[in-house]
């Protein structure tokens, strides 16, 4: 079990869950299987993404800088000054650059417009440690309820892919394709694949016409973007 785990473990514990129960609720509470669950206990997955921290914390009402780094105090709360009451900062959240667009058309693909980070197009508030997490902007309707149009679809490029999870994907074809999907399992050499739209059929994808699979944490709404 990795230290986040156990600090997760320990929360629920607190919060008066039985251990029977733990990895149920966790795949509730994060909307996650059972599977993603179970290897943050077992040692499978060295570390949970900052975007199921977030729903931990914010859920049993505990400190996201305290679930992930161990520091601080379990419990979130306000710290009192001489001037009032103000809110703890969370050091995990940071301002995620909005790299493109991602025009969504048939079957569940874009045309992924790609611009350098800060040409203009903002940033998305969201709590993650992974340095190099970017976001993409939706446009149209062809991943919807899941994705909609005009939110961010928040990355995490250095996270660990497990079977369940949504990941972004750009192949090395003519024109490259781009896609978000439902990771199931890579064997002989193929990327076993389902759509988040059920509308359209799972597929398989060579390895080695991929040529980037992040893994998806979130998706934000316009609320949350800012242009600086």
């Amino acid at each position: 079990m990795n230290e986040q785990a156990e600090r997760v473990r320990q929360l629920l514990v607190a919060r008066g869950v039985k251990e029977r129960s733990l990895k149920p609720e966790l795949a509730r509470v994060c909307d996650i299987s059972y599977q993603s669950v179970k290897g943050w206990f077992d040692g499978s997955t060295k570390t949970i993404t900052a975007h199921n921290l977030a729903k931990i914390a914010s859920h049993w009402s505990a400190s996201l800088e305290w679930l992930t780094t161990g520091q601080g105090s379990m419990d979130a709360g306000l710290k009192v000054f001489d001037e009032g009451a103000t809110y703890q900062i969370n050091k995990g959240v940071q301002a995620v650059p909005v790299v493109g667009k991602a025009e969504l058309g048939p079957e569940g693909f874009w045309s992924e417009i790609e611009h350098p980070v800060g040409n203009g197009e903002g940033y998305v508030n969201w709590p993650t440690t992974d340095p190099n997490a970017y976001a993409v902007e939706a446009n149209g309707d062809s991943m919807a309820p899941r994705i909609k149009h005009k939110e961010f679809i928040i990355v995490e490029p250095n996270a660990e892919i497990l079977p369940g999870d949504e990941v972004l994907l750009k192949t090395r074809e003519e024109p490259p394709r781009c896609m978000v999907k439902v990771y199931q399992y890579t064997r002989d050499g193929r990327h076993h694949l389902a759509n988040i739209n059920t509308e359209y059929e799972d597929f398989k994808l060579d390895v080695k016409l991929v040529e980037k699979m992040h893994l998806v944490v979130g998706h934000a709404k316009r609320s949350m973007h800012r242009h600086e």
